[in-house]
C-alpha cells in the first residue's frame, strides 16, 4: 500500500510510523548494544523469509523518500 499510494497517503502514514516510534527506534542506543529481537526493524531485515526483507526494504526506502 506505501509504494503504491498517493504522496499525501504515504507521507501521512509513514509520518505516523516516525511520530509514534513504531518501529522502537528511539530505544536503540549504539549498534554495538542492539539485541534483534528488541529492535523491530533490523529483526525484520535479518528475517529468513524474502517476503519480509523484501517488505521491510520497501518500507525502508519509502521512508528514504520522506528525506527529499
Amino acid at each position: 500500500r506505501l509504494t503504491k499510494s498517493k504522496v499525501s497517503q504515504r507521507e501521512h502514514c509513514l509520518t505516523s510510523f516516525v511520530r509514534n516510534d513504531i518501529l522502537d527506534l528511539t530505544t536503540i542506543g549504539s549498534i554495538k548494544d542492539v539485541d534483534i529481537k528488541h529492535a523491530p526493524l533490523l529483526y525484520c531485515l535479518k528475517s529468513k523469509h524474502h517476503r519480509v526483507r523484501e517488505y521491510m526494504a520497501r518500507f525502508i526506502n519509502a521512508l528514504a523518500s520522506l528525506c527529499r
